[in-house]
């Protein structure tokens, strides 16, 4: 998978898990915010093992982003 259908489909699970907590009223936040040029222009590694692994090999650092909604 390359990295443009990989984005694709990280935005399509972000914005289904989004919607899923909030009720559905998010979605174009949400998009305005994965539309940014720091968000849009970055290769993203989502699965964290192959993160680490690629850190490893490339000698680079790891930024990890971890979040979570609380919806009552």
């Amino acid at each position: 998978m390359d990295a443009r259908n990989l984005r694709a489909a990280v935005l399509a699970a972000v914005a289904a898990l989004s919607s899923a907590a909030h009720g559905g009223g998010q979605e174009d936040k949400l998009r305005s915010k994965l539309s940014q040029p720091f968000v849009e222009n970055v290769e993203w590694v989502t699965d964290y093992k192959e993160a680490l692994r690629r850190a490893k090999e490339e000698r680079k650092l790891v930024f990890a982003y971890f979040t979570r909604s609380y919806y009552p």
